[in-house]
């Protein structure tokens, strides 16, 4: 998710590209061209941030659950040399 701070690097860096790729080409499209690739790179390569997964979370506490429910059970008969 997009947060201020990120919005405003994100749209520096897209100024900063389009002004430089006008200096060199002298084209105002093309420099619209390469300074959206340079931004769909930056979002390409930057680390996703890990996403909340309610379902995951559901499961690994019924998991939780049944283990600790198992680790807690008793038997009735001990063991001997022949088991």
């Amino acid at each position: 998710m997009l947060n201020k701070v990120k919005t405003e690097n994100i749209t520096r860096a897209y100024i900063h590209s389009y002004n430089i790729a006008m200096e060199i080409t002298k084209n105002p499209d093309f420099a619209v061209q390469i300074a959206l690739n340079v931004i769909i790179a930056m979002l390409a390569v930057e680390p996703k941030e890990p996403m909340f997964n309610p379902f995951q979370a559901v499961i690994e506490q019924m998991a939780a659950q049944v283990h600790k429910e198992g680790s807690e059970k008793e038997y009735d008969r001990t063991e001997n040399e022949a088991d």
